[in-house]
């Protein structure tokens, strides 16, 4: 239900799962749940998102990317405290030296398969109920 305190274990896990994916010959669709497919699966979507984004762009639009998100379903990004976390993470990401892990995908950020796979999550927001 909570966070955890330190933003780096989100980071070593996003990581490790975007290294599996860009392995060759693994073509195969990352599915990604929690409980309820929506609170930390949500954070973990706009971390990944977000960290694929940065590496070509300047600016950073959290609550967008979460906005977008939950227009395509509900309560991604559950609470306020994950919310947070996502904005911890991403300062984490930046203020290190450690960014090259996101350089070399050049896969789609992440496809809403319910419309035939060619909608792409271009931002993700946080809106508050």
């Amino acid at each position: 239900m909570g966070c955890p305190e330190d933003p780096k274990m989100l980071l070593d896990f996003v990581k490790t799962v975007r290294e599996h994916k860009v392995k060759p010959g693994n073509d195969n669709a990352t599915v990604v749940h929690c409980s309820a497919g929506v609170g930390w699966t949500g954070t973990y979507i706009a971390v990944d998102h977000l960290l694929q984004h940065i590496r070509d762009h300047d600016d950073v639009d959290i609550y967008q990317i979460v906005l977008d998100m939950r227009e395509h379903r509900c309560n991604m990004v559950q609470t306020e405290d994950q919310y947070v976390y996502i904005h911890e993470c991403l300062k984490a990401f930046i203020t290190t030296d450690d960014e090259t892990e996101y350089e070399e995908v050049e896969e789609p950020v992440y496809q809403n398969t319910k419309f035939g796979g060619d909608s792409t999550y271009e931002n993700t927001a946080f809106q508050k109920d």
